[in-house]
C-alpha cells in the first residue's frame, strides 16, 4: 500500500491529462518504436545492472529483481507516453517524453528497488539516456 502511495501522483496526473491530448496523435510514434521495445528493455538493462554492480558497487540487488523493475517502469512510462502531443519537432518531443519517462520511472524504481533516491534518479537518467539516444538514431536514420 505504501508503494501504490509513491506511484498515486503520477497515476492522478496520467488520468487527468489524458482527456486534452487525442491518443490518435502519438500512435505513429508507438507504432514505430514497439518492435523495439525489447531492445530498449535490454539496453536499460544492461545501463542499470552495470551501474549498480560496477559503480555502486551493490551485489545485493538481483538481475531479476532488476528485470522485473525495469519491465514495470518501461510498461508505465509508455502509457504515460501515450498522452503526449506528437510535436513536428523531433527534439521536442524527445526531450520532453525523456524527462516524462525519467521521472515516473525513477517514481518506479523507488517502489521497488531497497536504493538511495539519488542512486535511483542516477539510474533512471541514465537508462533513459541510453535507450533514448537508440531511439533517436533509429528515427533520424
Amino acid at each position: 500500500m505504501k508503494n501504490l502511495r509513491k506511484l498515486l501522483p503520477g497515476i492522478l496526473l496520467t488520468i487527468l491529462l489524458s482527456e486534452t491530448v487525442k491518443a490518435d496523435v502519438i500512435f505513429p510514434v508507438t507504432f514505430i518504436l514497439l518492435p523495439h521495445f525489447p531492445a530498449i528493455i535490454l539496453i536499460e538493462l544492461i545501463v542499470f545492472a552495470l551501474f549498480t554492480s560496477l559503480y555502486l558497487k551493490r551485489k545485493d540487488v538481483s538481475f531479476g529483481r532488476i528485470t522485473a523493475g525495469v519491465l514495470v517502469a518501461n510498461l508505465i512510462s509508455s502509457g504515460v507516453g501515450l498522452i503526449f502531443p506528437a510535436f513536428s519537432d523531433i527534439s521536442i518531443l524527445l526531450t520532453s517524453t525523456y524527462l516524462a519517462s525519467v521521472s515516473v520511472e525513477f517514481l518506479v524504481y523507488n517502489s521497488i528497488f531497497n536504493l538511495k533516491k539519488l542512486e535511483l534518479l542516477e539510474i533512471s537518467l541514465l537508462t533513459n539516456f541510453a535507450s533514448y539516444l537508440f531511439i533517436a538514431l533509429m528515427l533520424l536514420s
